[in-house]
């Protein structure tokens, strides 16, 4: 007896069940990726397709009403109008941007494991997640998953979804169209596998054509357009969507009895429930399709509900995580900033690495000491002690040194180890003073007489 009947029905149910799973993690994802802002914009969005999906309302026009007073009392200036105009302005985020684009690069049937990659990407546009990594969150196979992701790479910008800085150039590189021959591309190639890409700006001439034995007109045309290339491929995309003037804290830290708390802005975010009148005539409807489709859409109002509950109290977690940590940063100012990854707080908040990544991108933390984005924290440093720590540290020991005989970086770092026991090397403490645009000693002496 043929059973292909009977059996393609279930499997049809089976596929339709997984795409409306992936579909729910994928809405989770991003979901924990917004901003207040963009959280606003998501569940503004949600609430005009779904009638059973409400504000509490009462509580909901408090915070409307505390905003616009904190905003100030209806007088408009020219600069607030600017802002205005710059907020209510649509432009597609990268995200959005970069979706319009799958169809160009991939068949639909790619499109969802294709987004997933996109939601997991970093605030430079590169991909730190493994595809191994990726394929067992998705359940498929590694092989595919880096089929599409090597797709990516194809979208504008270019070299998005990159593994590595030098990936995400040479994806640029192969969609030059206007870098000459094919010999100069070739040429740009073997600079950027040869060379460190982060050196390209320093790279010399008389070196390169030593090095390369290369024609020099093709090479000054590599070295152009090597030089045009980044190897952020996020960075060459525009993402004002509101202008400085509107940022806004997604989570407030405030201190109570000597003891930091936790809470996400409300002021931008509302609590959201089921509307009562749309749920009490699902109850009472009569036809089944009547029935069935509130019932849908009361099943969707919950999950979203569950969703954005979820997406707050993971943001907590870790937000409450971090400010245990800096508690020293928070009390005494940016000296006592301590090194702190991602890895750490994962483990302290018993969430995937990547989860923190996503739950922090693009966020801003208000603290006593000002407005941060999350990413501040997350920072390199030498032996328990953050960069910018010890930057504000060589900042500080420069500015109080004596104009007529300004400090080597020796005598820095010896003055760094004797006043705060941290040991870094001269090349760190020249690294650093690089950053901060701070010349040398000797400069600085030149410029002290002059002044």
């Amino acid at each position: 007896m043929d059973l292909s009947m009977n059996v393609q029905p279930e499997q049809k149910q089976t596929q339709k069940q997984e795409i409306v799973m992936t579909s729910k993690l994928q809405m989770a994802i991003e979901l924990l990726q917004y901003n207040s802002l963009e959280l606003e914009k998501f569940i503004d969005g949600k609430l005009l397709e779904n009638p059973l999906l409400a504000r509490e309302e009462e509580e909901w026009q408090e915070r409307v009403e505390a905003h616009r007073m904190k905003r100030g009392k209806g007088q408009v200036s020219s600069g607030d109008t600017e802002s205005f105009k710059k907020f209510v302005s649509y432009h597609p985020g990268l995200l959005e941007h970069l979706e319009l684009q799958l169809p160009e690069v991939l068949p639909g049937k790619d499109h969802e494991i294709a987004r997933y990659i996109l939601a997991s990407l970093d605030e430079r546009g590169l991909l730190e997640m493994s595809p191994a990594g990726l394929a067992e969150e998705l359940d498929c196979r590694e092989r595919r998953v880096e089929k599409i992701r090597k797709s990516l790479l194809k979208l504008d910008p270019a070299g998005i979804a990159a593994r590595s800085p030098v990936e995400a150039l040479r994806a640029q590189l192969h969609q030059e169209k206007h870098a000459g021959s094919e010999q100069v591309l070739k040429l740009a190639e073997r600079i950027l596998l040869e060379e460190h890409y982060e050196e390209l700006e320093k790279l010399k001439f008389e070196q390169l054509f030593q090095k390369f034995s290369a024609d020099p007109d093709d090479l000054r045309k590599a070295l152009n357009l090597l030089r045009r290339l980044n190897p952020h491929p996020a960075a060459s995309f525009d993402e004002d969507l509101s202008g400085a003037g509107n940022l806004e804290p997604d989570v407030i830290v405030k201190k109570t009895s000597g003891e930091y708390r936790i809470e996400l802005n409300r002021g931008v975010s509302p609590a959201l429930t089921i509307n009562d009148s749309y749920y009490r005539m699902m109850k009472q409807a009569e036809s089944k399709e009547a029935r069935e489709f509130l019932e849908d859409k009361f099943q969707s109002a919950l999950w979203i509900i569950r969703a954005v509950e979820r997406r707050r109290m993971t943001l907590e977690r870790i937000s409450s995580s971090i400010v245990e940590k800096q508690r020293e940063f928070l009390e005494k100012g940016i000296k006592y900033l301590k090194p702190m990854t991602m890895e750490e707080i994962a483990e302290e908040t018993d969430v995937h690495e990547s989860t923190v990544s996503r739950a922090v991108r693009d966020k801003y933390l208000q603290t006593g000491r000002g407005l941060f984005q999350f990413k501040f924290f997350f920072n390199g440093g030498v032996k328990g002690t953050a960069a910018p720590a010890v930057r504000a540290i060589i900042s500080e020991i420069i500015e109080k040194e004596d104009p007529d005989s300004p400090m080597s970086d020796r005598e820095i770092i010896e003055k760094i180890k004797e006043e705060y026991g941290i040991d870094i090397s001269r090349r760190t403490a020249a690294k650093y003073r690089n950053s901060l645009n701070i010349p040398s000693s000797t400069r600085r002496g030149r410029w002290y007489h002059q002044i």
